[in-house]
């Protein structure tokens, strides 16, 4: 999903190969970095869980939106 002037949430690849988030939103600095197994862990179990909850509460389907 892109905000008007680019993207609501970015993930950045460090010289340390780790990964930093960054959002326009965002209000404050976030120094914190994580390897790409963590990141990718959390962003598995946070669509896993949008799906749960769009189906649980909408009926909606993601993967029709896919």
């Amino acid at each position: 999903m892109d905000y008007n002037d680019g993207p609501i949430i970015e993930f950045h690849k460090q010289e340390s190969s780790c990964w930093k988030i960054y959002s326009d939103w965002q209000k404050i600095e976030v120094d914190e970095e994580f390897s790409l197994e963590e990141l990718l862990k959390v962003t598995e179990a946070f669509v896993n869980e949008l799906k749960e909850q769009l189906q649980k509460i909408y009926s909606i389907a993601l993967e029709a939106y896919l």
